[in-house]
């Protein structure tokens, strides 16, 4: 019989059996076979709780993927000391009850300490109702609540692949938007630096109207902005210059800025053989100049404005500066991207008032040039180059 169709003595006396033998410091962790033939069984720590336990059932075949090369599987019950639990219902507001638990293995060069990191960095958001990992040994179990949606990867992967799942250019825009407010609330805000930002640990649900919905996952190389290192921290293709560099007291929120601009790339359509030869030029320890390729943007997109193309381009291109300082902040980012929008969803724009948008973007009544509301940005309505480098709230040159 398996295990989770346990009646309640039963459960309560398998939580017994559990328990002696985690006291007696046997074990804190069940490999399949050992006391359920179904499962592996888990001890955690109860929320808040030091001194109170639960027990996992993980369920091995219901394997959810692989992150950064963890295995990532679906937890079938806990079992509690009144009975056990099943996993997999959908609670209130149709926010399911699934948990999912990561095994990682440790080394010299994947310490324990970035299990603890990734915890720390994540609760102070808590999206993913992370609780405190369970550590035995070179290995650790992180339990977490199953995110709606799925990856950007994947969604970038169809888009580039996939006939009929490509994203609209409404959609682009919105999914930038709402990528640099998931930065902003979930992690600069807590004063949280990620150092991972990628396709890979960001998990996009689109809401029924199309909307998406972000979440940022994965903080095992998160620092607080007060406690920095030196550590390559990150994935290759994504590293912000200052980790590149190892220089610390470069380090910033502002860190995390550089990354999200190569995921844009990604969303805007920057062809793969540039954003691959960056990740190969970053593996030697070059950095490329990306800015530089900005006019490459928009591969097999139609139909958008060239201007609209340049303003984009704006501003990716102060996402891109090699100087943290010179970054702009989250807000600013979101504010240019909605003034851009907003812009583009005008058909006409009357030069004896000033339009104004659905999202309360003002919009300035020059037929020639155009500011976010807070000057932050200054965009053109009209063909300008100025240099033939890209520079800060400067146009990119059109070829």
């Amino acid at each position: 019989m398996p295990t989770l169709n346990l009646s309640q003595d039963d459960a309560r006396s398998l939580f017994e059996t559990l328990e002696k033998q985690r006291q007696d410091n046997l074990t804190r962790f069940w490999p399949q076979g050992s006391v359920s033939p179904d499962f592996d069984i888990v001890c955690r720590n109860r929320k808040g709780n030091r001194f109170s336990y639960r027990y996992e059932f993980v369920d091995k075949t219901m394997t959810v993927g692989e992150n950064n090369s963890n295995p990532v599987y679906k937890i079938a019950g806990t079992l509690t000391p009144e009975t056990m639990k099943a996993r997999g219902a959908i609670g209130k507001q149709g926010i399911s009850k699934q948990r999912l638990i990561k095994y990682q293995q440790h080394s010299a060069h994947y310490p324990v300490s970035l299990v603890i990191a990734e915890y720390t960095g994540a609760v102070q958001e808590n999206a993913l109702h992370m609780k405190y990992p369970t550590i035995i040994a070179n290995n650790s179990y992180l339990t977490m609540r199953e995110l709606p949606g799925e990856s950007l990867d994947t969604i970038l992967h169809n888009d580039y692949a996939t006939p009929g799942k490509q994203l609209t250019y409404l959609q682009r825009f919105q999914l930038s938007i709402a990528l640099v407010e998931a930065l902003r609330d979930q992690v600069s805000r807590h004063g949280v630096i990620h150092r991972d930002i990628k396709p890979a640990n960001i998990m996009v649900e689109f809401l029924p109207d199309g909307t998406p919905r972000v979440y940022i996952i994965d903080y095992g190389f998160s620092v607080k902005a007060a406690h920095l290192d030196s550590f390559l921290a990150g994935s290759f293709g994504y590293f912000a210059p200052e980790i590149l560099k190892k220089c610390p007291d470069l380090q910033s929120t502002a860190t995390d800025i550089y990354p999200m601009a190569c995921v844009l790339l990604e969303v805007w359509r920057m062809p793969s053989n540039i954003t691959l030869n960056f990740e190969l030029n970053q593996q030697k320890g070059k950095l490329l100049n990306l800015r530089r390729s900005l006019r490459r943007l928009f591969s097999g997109i139609t139909g958008i404005d060239p201007l609209i193309q340049k303003n984009i381009r704006i501003i990716l291109s102060a996402m891109l500066d090699t100087e943290p300082k010179n970054r702009p902040q989250p807000d600013e980012i979101i504010e240019a991207f909605k003034t851009v929008l907003a812009y583009e969803s005008t058909e006409e724009v009357d030069n004896s008032s000033v339009a104004e948008s659905s999202s309360s973007v003002a919009l300035a009544p020059s037929p020639e040039i155009l500011k976010s509301p807070s000057g932050s940005f200054t965009f053109f309505s009209e063909p300008v180059c100025s240099s033939s480098t890209i520079e800060y709230g400067k146009p990119p040159c059109p070829n």
